[in-house]
């Protein structure tokens, strides 16, 4: 699961712990998340914090389109509503 984040301009405490438990739950259920689009505040916070440490961050711009496994028709990118 690829969360993009390109239109997040801050993520405060509450928005971390979210992101940490969908993580937590990603991977009990044996799904990868990655997150990709992040500007430079929130690249910051997340290695402040050391969460740069635990989800994977793609320097890819479109990471699901370069995974060996992904075929260009089943790649979707989940993108938040404005």
């Amino acid at each position: 699961m690829i969360l993009d984040l390109a239109r997040v301009d801050a993520i405060g405490g509450s928005g971390l712990g979210l992101l940490v438990f969908l993580h937590a739950w990603a991977r009990a259920h044996g799904i990868e998340l990655k997150l990709m689009s992040l500007n430079r505040q929130v690249r910051e916070l997340l290695d402040l914090t050391n969460l740069s440490s635990v989800f994977e961050i793609p320097s890819s711009e479109n990471p699901v389109l370069s995974h060996p496994l992904a075929a260009p028709a089943a790649a979707a990118v989940y993108r938040s509503p404005e």
